[in-house]
């Protein structure tokens, strides 16, 4: 049999198993160890945190490497507004999931001073026109229908059907049906319509880094990362659009719009959408398994729509409100922090991302329309000051937000995440398959997975 198929065979078996952070952190310190001196060049796609992340690798372990990235800045979908209010405001990834993962190790080392929002408030919930606690939503005698699903959604293993599907077949109330949307199909990256509820409980099931989340009290991500990877930022061309990788001899050439580039082996981690819409072109062109991996993992568009206002419009200890309409979840920004701003964060995802987007600035007055209702008098615009919206299918370089679980989605991450010929390997959230696909951390994991087999690589066939 094949040397690559053999390897690749063996990386299938690798990748049912859990990553731990203690399996990452040591090779974050010191890198990895090569047998043999290697004196060849890595290029890797995209400036995220996977590429940042492989890079630094590369680095300790005595690997030259050049980051080409598209944009002008660094960090993909991570991303800061600085100015907006009197602290920075996170236009991507935003929390911090969970203590055992290597991402929340890297944070601590840097003494970062972290936060759980919801220690500081509750949530808030429309339900049939009234704004309830959480306490108060679950002692409706009609909300024991939804416990049907929350309770026991992760033991399903049968045929894979919309969760919007399988809540029609468990009969869940309508009036709750928003608020499982927000929950699940939102948070996920897109709506129950397109959340594929098997596939969702395949790849929770793996879930491995705890259930806290937290959030940055007084940084961003983006200084995190900063001082993170700041051996690595010297090595990042920018305004470098990668269009081509030709993989057909023994160096693989990188077509870029302002030139080429030639390397022994390649990594590429930009985001699952640009594979999807063809901006970046394979030759040869990729087999049927891999292109089947890029379209059935979904990745749909999503946004954040920030409001500031005057004062606060929401009841004291307030952390989200749930309004029933196109925005899922509204959170407040500045929970826990030390803020004299009052800022909302509009989390939107999926279908409504897309009607939102077509408006443009206008989704600005659908969102304070809906807080209006939810306060009443006119509450929301009486008291408004300033917005931002960062639209992340419209980033030419991202075009979407994180990959979800579609339907029969979770094995194709192993697919997609496989290297060709030992020569082009695949990093990024989506090529996650070990349960934290759509995550900073989880990109971070798929860093170290493929220059680990890029090692592997080099010491098994040079």
């Amino acid at each position: 049999m094949d040397n690559h198929l053999v390897n690749n065979a063996l990386r299938r078996l690798i990748y049912q198993k859990h990553m731990y952070k203690h399996e990452i952190m040591p090779v974050l310190k010191d890198g990895f160890s090569l047998e043999n001196p290697w004196d060849g060049q890595v290029v890797i796609i995209g400036a995220g945190m996977a590429g940042l992340t492989a890079g630094y690798i590369l680095g300790k372990s005595g690997i030259d490497y050049t980051i080409l990235e598209a944009s002008q800045i660094m960090g993909g979908r991570i991303r800061a507004l600085e100015g907006f209010a009197d602290f920075p405001v996170e236009l991507g990834a935003e929390e911090i999931h969970g203590r055992k993962s290597a991402w929340y190790e890297m944070i601590q080392k840097q003494e970062r001073n972290i936060i759980s929002p919801e220690k500081y408030g509750q949530s808030l919930y429309n339900i049939d026109g009234k704004l309830l606690t959480l306490k108060e939503m679950e002692a409706a005698e009609l909300y024991e229908q939804v416990d049907k699903f929350t309770l026991y959604w992760e033991d399903y293993n049968e045929e894979d059907i919309s969760v919007a599907d399988y809540l029609e077949q468990l009969k869940i109330p309508s009036q709750y049906h928003h608020v499982l949307n927000a929950w699940y199909g939102n948070e996920y990256g897109t709506s129950n319509n397109r959340l594929g509820v098997l596939s969702m409980a395949q790849s929770d099931n793996k879930w491995s880094s705890g259930e806290s989340n937290f959030t940055l009290k007084d940084a961003s991500y983006m200084e995190v990362m900063k001082t993170a990877f700041a051996d690595v930022i010297p090595n990042i061309q920018f305004h470098n659009q990668v269009v081509m990788v030709d993989y057909s001899n023994d160096l693989v050439e990188i077509e870029t719009k302002k030139g080429q580039y030639k390397a022994k082996k390649v990594i590429v981690t930009v985001p699952l959408s640009i594979l999807k819409a063809g901006d970046l072109v394979f030759f040869p062109p990729l087999d049927e398994e891999k292109q089947q991996a890029i379209d059935t993992i979904g990745i749909d568009h999503g946004m954040k729509i920030l409001l500031k206002f005057r004062t606060p419009i929401w009841p004291e200890k307030t952390s989200s409100i749930y309004p029933g309409g196109k925005i899922p979840e509204f959170w407040v920004t500045g929970l826990g922090k030390d803020t004299q701003s009052h800022v909302l964060t509009g989390f939107v995802n999926g279908e409504n991302a897309e009607y939102l987007s077509s408006l443009g600035e206008q989704a600005v007055y659908v969102a304070l329309h809906e807080l209006d209702q939810v306060f009443g008098d006119r509450k929301a615009t009486a008291n408004f000051e300033d917005s931002y919206i960062i639209d992340w299918g419209k980033e030419p370089f991202i075009k979407g937000a994180y990959s979800y679980p579609s339907l029969h989605s979770e094995p194709e991450r192993i697919s997609l995440a496989e290297p060709i010929d030992d020569k082009v390997f695949f990093a990024g959230e989506a090529t996650n398959a070990w349960g934290h696909p759509g995550t900073a951390h989880g990109a971070l994991e798929t860093g170290y997975r493929a220059v680990k087999e890029l090692i592997e690589s080099i010491e098994l066939f040079g």
